[in-house]
């Protein structure tokens, strides 16, 4: 509703076999975004009649660029009357292969980035992740958990576990990207050099 989005271009084959499904070629754009999406969803079928059930996914993820920006525009001129983060899951476990040529998110911008990641509730692990970014690569791994306890809702804090390897950024595009990590003491104007 009211979204400036334009959608278009999806397509998709969807195979049905007992609870599951088999998506193969699910692809489309919204905006300057783009995607396609291959794999398997198990127990989906269950979940669409009833949403307190939960299913498992094995999914690979590739698109030729993604503007988060963008995305978020419409989202960043909506009001909710609840604040609050807690909200059904749908997923027992998530395998996740992704493939992604160009991604945006504020002025931060990477390349080639692929990776896998695998989501169990609210915690999601990743064996490594790389990427360009700000003229060098970065090859991550890690954790981030979002639980409460509970295996239907989201917590209100986070724990994150990360470990970076990173060759030959700019670090004055660094601070620049990240909008000098929210202090005004040592800022990208008075730094140069690379970070490995």
């Amino acid at each position: 509703k009211n979204n400036p989005l334009e959608f278009m271009n999806f397509n998709a084959d969807l195979k049905i076999h007992d609870r599951d499904i088999t998506l193969a070629g699910f692809r489309g754009m919204a905006g300057k975004s783009d995607f396609e999406i291959d794999g398997e969803l198990q127990n989906a079928v269950a979940c669409l009649f009833a949403p307190s059930s939960r299913m498992s996914a094995d999914i690979r993820f590739y698109s030729r660029n993604i503007d988060v920006n963008e995305l978020l525009t419409n989202q960043a001129k909506e009001k909710t009357g609840d604040s609050s983060s807690s909200f059904p899951f749908p997923f027992n476990t998530c395998k996740l292969d992704l493939s992604i040529g160009n991604l945006k998110y504020k002025k931060f911008e990477a390349s080639r980035i692929n990776g896998l990641m695998e989501t169990k509730d609210h915690s999601i692990k990743s064996s490594g992740i790389t990427f360009n970014s700000m003229d060098g690569t970065v090859n991550l791994r890690g954790s981030v958990d979002v639980s409460t306890g509970s295996t239907s809702s989201v917590g209100d804090s986070l724990m994150i576990s990360c470990e970076a390897k990173i060759k030959k950024l700019d670090i004055k595009k660094l601070f620049d990207a990240f909008d000098n990590f929210g202090q005004n003491i040592l800022l990208d104007k008075h730094i140069k050099g690379l970070v490995t």
